[in-house]
């Protein structure tokens, strides 16, 4: 584990200067990386992309990792959520990258749009949770996770629980996404 969070001088800069040279020490560190928190470290879509590069690494010939990534508290915003897919959607031998994301008050709004076209179009075996509490996301993006849940439930058969606290989703898309939740496997 690497728990680094409440640490906002790390910032964009920092997190990109730390990911630049784990990857000049190894072209794929961290691979018994298990949990990093990186929460309320002032990090946006910079950061994200820099960390995101690192995580991934340069080669596969090593044992894949599925990492506990918090970045809770980070003024991510949904621009990151396009680096951040890159994590949902890299797998080996079917296998998300990702045991668990939160990103709990990040201000990803309609950026989860992103992650739901992700989670359709890609396998995420192995990922389990997904904390997207405190984002404003609003009932039609709400909605779209709900079409995209159901769309891609063969992609998420190991996910079992999602938090969608403190947005303002709608009583509309809180039963499109029950009803979707309903359709996963094993539930």
């Amino acid at each position: 584990s690497l728990l680094l969070y409440r640490n906002p001088a790390i910032g964009d800069d920092g997190l990109t200067i730390f990911s630049n040279a784990a990857l000049a020490a190894s072209p794929n560190p961290f691979t018994s990386l298990q949990h990093l928190d990186l929460s309320d470290c002032n990090i946006s879509s910079k950061g994200v992309e820099s960390l995101v590069e690192c995580l991934i690494g340069h080669t596969t010939t090593d044992r894949f990792r599925s990492i506990n990534l918090t970045l809770n508290s980070n003024p991510l915003g949904s621009s990151s959520c396009d680096s951040l897919v890159r994590l949902i959607s890299e797998s080996k031998e079917e296998c998300c990258m990702l045991e668990s994301l939160s990103l709990k008050n990040c201000s990803i709004g309609t950026g989860l749009e992103m992650i739901a076209e992700a989670m359709v179009e890609h396998k995420c075996t192995g990922l389990e949770l997904l904390d997207l509490s405190n984002n404003r996301i609003e009932s039609v993006s709400a909605l779209k996770f709900a079409a995209s849940l159901e769309q891609g439930k063969h992609n998420i058969n190991e996910l079992k629980e999602i938090r969608l606290a403190e947005n303002n989703i709608g009583e509309e898309a809180v039963i499109a996404i029950a009803n979707s939740l309903e359709q996963l496997p094993g539930k």
